[in-house]
């Protein structure tokens, strides 16, 4: 009888490991499935032009805002190129960029980039951003 009771109590344990074994296999491959879809959700808004890319490209360029960075006294069409590639589009990008992050995206696109100063280039993209322009005038007079 000991016997009996033993062998069902083990057939009970095991019956309970195996459904056990089972959940967390389901837990697993949930897990996968879920990490799967993050993973291309991640790689669809993580492009360059994230949910843009699908539109024509005309459309695009109306939905990217970019301003005329070379309003920006000491921001020439080339350097205005490599803040663009750096993805300061805009005067709030370029007012929200430190010195030091421009003093990178400058040195490291080769010396002549580097003898630019652009210490004063957050100040005048907030005036610039803001509309400011009579106050964005005195402020470029006083640094040329």
């Amino acid at each position: 009888m000991e016997n009996e009771i033993f062998a069902i109590q083990a057939f009970e344990a095991s019956a309970i490991e195996s459904e056990l074994l089972i959940y967390l296999l389901i837990a697993f491959v949930f897990g996968v499935m879920c990490g799967v879809l993050l993973t291309r959700k991640q790689k669809i808004f993580s492009d360059d032009e994230g949910v843009l890319r699908f539109l024509p490209a005309a459309r695009r360029e109306i939905m990217i805002r970019r301003d005329n960075l070379k309003l920006i006294e000491g921001i020439g069409p080339k350097i205005e190129e490599q803040l663009n590639k750096y993805g300061i589009l805009s005067f709030n990008d370029l007012a929200k960029a430190s010195i030091a992050t421009l003093e990178v995206i400058l040195k490291g696109n080769g010396e002549r980039f580097a003898a630019h100063r652009p210490d004063s280039w957050p100040e005048q993209a907030r005036l610039a951003e803001s509309g400011d322009l009579e106050s964005l005038g005195k402020l470029q007079k006083s640094l040329r």
